[in-house]
């Protein structure tokens, strides 16, 4: 945990809520780029289909 938190509850709440968007932003990222990954592979398995 970082060392240099502010002690203003209103701040920490809003340090919480921007953290939790970005960790929501890069999950959606990440499910996007398995999908990638998951199309890139099964046309490379099959490339015929394309």
């Amino acid at each position: 945990m970082p060392e240099d938190l502010p002690d203003d509850p209103v701040l920490l709440k809003q340090m919480l809520a921007q953290l939790l968007m970005e960790r929501t932003v890069d999950k959606g990222q990440i499910v996007d780029l398995k999908g990638n990954l998951r199309t890139s592979l099964q046309l490379c398995e099959n490339p015929r289909n394309t």
